[in-house]
């Protein structure tokens, strides 16, 4: 396995599986929902790209050099909604947000008939990489046209923002979207004949990771326990193809050993994790429920006191009126 293909498979099973947990965990809000398919986007390009760099004969790499760009045209499109939609300018860019998709959706019914890759051939030392068709370099200046607008938008709504915490996370995710920028886009060079190979291939993790991370650690996504989760199934899937590329079947053995023991001990974590998270969240019901009888007995205590008030107001007025009459019958008297 190459590099390339090894980025590719690696690029596949980190976005499948942040976008499958983040989508079960959190499906319920919008801004996860996009997120999930925005990773998706990425599973569909990195397993193209997988099975395009396996590839043994041309037609098999050109079906999967299409199949990868389908992924690759929505990549743009589902980043600028989410970051519309984590800023609170979906509705400004909603024209913008239905002409990217209709682009999108046009690009992708042109793909398989070679507008967008025409041909595979060789060039540096790839057998089968692709040509350009003729709707490719409008595609590129859309693809990142649409990326720096959304860094342009997170960056004055990092320059903007009151809030530490806010700022932090978009700057967080200002930072992953440049890393993952000037890595991913080490693919587009050969296309136009640019002697440069996409080395960089394995960055565009980077900007998932960082993303993921800044919408996880300052909460902007709804998920606790998901890094974890990600780093112990990741891990798990390294170890356990080890034992495979072993010389001997003593390394194999060793490799197994420890993918098992990784397994366990990545189980304890993920229990551990849930336990944590299971007793913080009884602690809030229980801070609930406190405070709702304390609200409760505050309602009470409340009624009580105006009902003491008002019996207090009767009592006094009583009292004066009482004084009013004796002095009134000591005036009659004295008259008498």
């Amino acid at each position: 396995m190459t590099y390339f293909a090894f980025s590719a498979l690696f690029n596949f099973f980190l976005s499948f599986i942040l976008g499958s947990l983040i989508f079960i965990k959190d499906h319920g809000r919008k801004e996860s929902r996009i997120f999930s398919f925005w990773t998706f986007s990425f599973a569909v390009w990195s397993f193209g790209y997988y099975f395009w760099q396996i590839s043994t004969t041309a037609s098999s790499a050109l079906f999967w050099c299409k199949f990868l760009t389908i992924g690759s045209i929505f990549m743009p499109v589902l980043y600028f909604h989410f970051v519309s939609y984590l800023l609170k300018l979906e509705e400004k860019n909603r024209t913008v947000l239905w002409l990217s998709y209709a682009f999108a959706l046009f690009l992708s019914a042109a793909t398989p008939a070679s507008y967008m890759v025409k041909e595979v051939g060789r060039k540096m030392f790839f057998d089968f990489w692709p040509a350009a068709g003729s709707l490719y370099l409008p595609f590129l200046i859309w693809f990142f046209g649409l990326f720096l607008y959304s860094w342009t938008l997170l960056y004055f709504a990092a320059k903007n923002s009151s809030s530490v915490s806010e700022k932090k996370s978009l700057r967080f995710l200002l930072f992953g979207v440049f890393l993952g920028a000037v890595s991913g886009s080490t693919n587009f060079l050969l296309w136009y004949d640019i002697p440069i190979a996409p080395w960089g291939n394995i960055g565009v993790s980077i900007l998932l990771s960082v993303t993921a991370a800044a919408l996880i650690k300052y909460r902007l996504l709804d998920v606790k326990t998901i890094f974890i989760e990600i780093l112990v199934v990741i891990m798990g899937v390294v170890l356990a193809a080890f034992p495979f590329f072993m010389p001997d079947p003593s390394l194999k053995t060793a490799s197994t050993g420890v993918f098992l023991f990784y397994f366990l001990i990545g189980y304890l974590l993920i229990k551990a994790t849930y336990n944590e998270v299971a007793a913080k969240e009884g602690l809030k019901q229980k801070v609930a429920e406190r405070t709702k009888e304390l609200e409760s007995s505050k309602k009470i205590a409340e009624e009580r006191a105006a009902e003491l008030e008002k019996w207090y107001k009767l009592t006094i007025g009583r009292e004066l009126r009482m004084a009013e009459l004796k002095d009134k019958i000591k005036e009659i008297e004295n008259k008498l």
